[in-house]
């Protein structure tokens, strides 16, 4: 459990997995953390499959989230189209001919449409996505497989969460499936100030009775800092 020093009825609550919420803790500035305390519990359990995975006649591999990069085979130096700055550096680091290809499924099929790549191509992914990829661009001309290499196991909120939803929190939220289970996990949504990665991640979230949603411009980690570190600051002024 990560915490800054403790503020009371002032939380900043991650919900990702561990792993993903102290890289996101670690990104943000002090001075906004010294002003809540710190809360992690994950509403996702990352699951890997143990599938095989063979790259013969693969020409290139999609990456929509950094969890493929790391249940994938070696790389190669194989070219890899990545969505996401996150996903793009994970590909990279690991020995992928990494291409930043957009900060979704939609930017990521028109990239690759542009460039009309020889196939066939490979999605590695996890079992839950969005952007139905191989499908969409298959249709279009390019043979795409797709893999699925681990599982997203929904879990509920630890009873330290539930507790600090009966004050001010924070909660900045990354995919819709999240966002919805978040809604049902929590009891009283009035003291909360939610930030939504997207429209469709805010969508679950329409009637939830919220102090506030906000709704990032466009999918971006650095803008998701950006807004918690904003509401940090602004929400925890007396």
């Amino acid at each position: 459990m990560l915490r800054a020093e403790p503020v009371a009825d002032r939380t900043l609550l991650l919900t990702r997995p561990q792993a993903s919420s102290e890289r996101f803790v670690a990104r943000l500035d002090p001075l906004a953390l010294s002003k809540v305390q710190v809360v992690i519990s994950p509403l996702l359990e990352i699951v890997p499959l143990d599938t095989p995975v063979s790259l013969n006649g693969i020409q290139a591999v999609i990456f929509t989230s950094a969890n493929a990069v790391g249940f994938a085979p070696a790389a190669n130096g194989m070219a890899a189209y990545c969505v996401g700055a996150r996903t793009y550096e994970a590909a990279r680091q690991a020995g992928w001919s990494a291409h930043l290809a957009g900060e979704t499924a939609v930017d990521l099929i028109a990239h690759i449409l542009d460039l009309r790549p020889k196939g066939p191509l490979l999605h590695l992914a996890g079992h839950h996505r969005r952007g139905d990829i191989g499908e969409n661009l298959s249709k279009s001309g390019i043979q795409t497989q797709t893999l699925t290499l681990y599982d997203q196991i929904l879990r509920g909120l630890s009873s330290e969460a539930l507790s600090a939803l009966q004050g001010t929190t924070i909660v900045p939220l990354f995919s819709p499936r999240t966002a919805l289970k978040f809604m049902q996990e929590s009891p009283d949504m009035r003291h909360v100030h939610a930030v939504a990665l997207s429209g469709a991640v805010a969508d679950p979230l329409a009637s939830a009775g919220l102090a506030s949603l906000e709704i990032l411009p466009s999918p971006q980690g650095d803008k998701m800092v950006k807004a918690v570190e904003s509401l940090c600051l602004r929400v925890a002024l007396p």
